[in-house]
């Protein structure tokens, strides 16, 4: 995992997004990515930035808690998933 920016405790709800990209297991398949947003200057117009991110090769079922913690940790930020058909 790469933290540029880890979270700052100001007062601002829904401040981080955390979002999930699902990939394979195997090592040919695509990289499972979890990304962390800080939307702290759209509030004045700007875009978002990305403060953090992990990928990998891992099983789903570990997959799922990688981005809970990393929610947690970013001020319980909201977690989107990605849903494969």
């Amino acid at each position: 995992m790469k933290v540029w920016q880890y979270p700052e405790k100001i007062n601002v709800k829904n401040r981080y997004v955390v979002v999930v990209d699902t990939g394979g297991r195997s090592g040919g398949a695509d990289w499972s990515v979890i990304t962390v947003f800080d939307r702290f200057y759209m509030i004045e117009g700007g875009v978002p930035e990305v403060v953090a991110e992990w990928r990998g090769h891992i099983d789903h079922d570990i997959l799922v808690w990688l981005p809970a913690q990393i929610a947690v940790l970013y001020d319980n930020a909201l977690l989107v998933v990605e849903s494969n058909t």
